[in-house]
């Protein structure tokens, strides 16, 4: 043995009674995903709604806008940032943050959206509450 002791895991940290639920829109092709976020973003303290696909992303994001999106950058039918760029061309507001997941990309803010848009990037694996950290940030900025 070497002596090191184990890293200690974070914990999601549940959200505070006085804290206003905002909600996030959950964007990623992989059910388990979905189900994952929703129950970290939950206890958290967030309303949550979900879509699998482009067509549920722009149903929700243009008739039901939410507080901020998680946008999954490879989903299956299309790449999450070429959606994100129509849907802000249809009339999506460009001022409701964006967090991009892609499972290439180390965590570090992208290139690819223009500079009046709030956003970062989170790569997979992730750690949950350090997800739950980045949606607060961007949504009090």
């Amino acid at each position: 043995m070497s002596g090191s002791k184990p890293k200690p895991r974070r914990e999601v940290q549940p959200a505070k009674k006085s804290e206003t639920r905002q909600r996030v829109l959950i964007v990623d092709d992989d059910w388990s995903m979905r189900q994952l976020l929703k129950s970290v973003f939950e206890l958290s303290g967030f309303e949550v709604q979900l879509a699998k696909d482009e067509a549920e992303f722009r149903d929700q994001a243009l008739s039901n806008p939410a507080d901020a999106i998680i946008l999954d950058i490879m989903l299956a039918d299309r790449n999450g940032v070429e959606i994100y760029n129509r849907l802000i061309e249809e009339g999506l507001d460009r001022a409701i943050p964006v967090v991009f997941l892609s499972a290439l990309a180390e965590d570090r803010p992208p290139t690819f959206p223009q500079k009046d848009r709030r956003y970062s990037l989170v790569g997979k694996p992730f750690d949950p509450q350090k997800l739950v950290d980045s949606i607060r940030e961007v949504l009090s900025l």
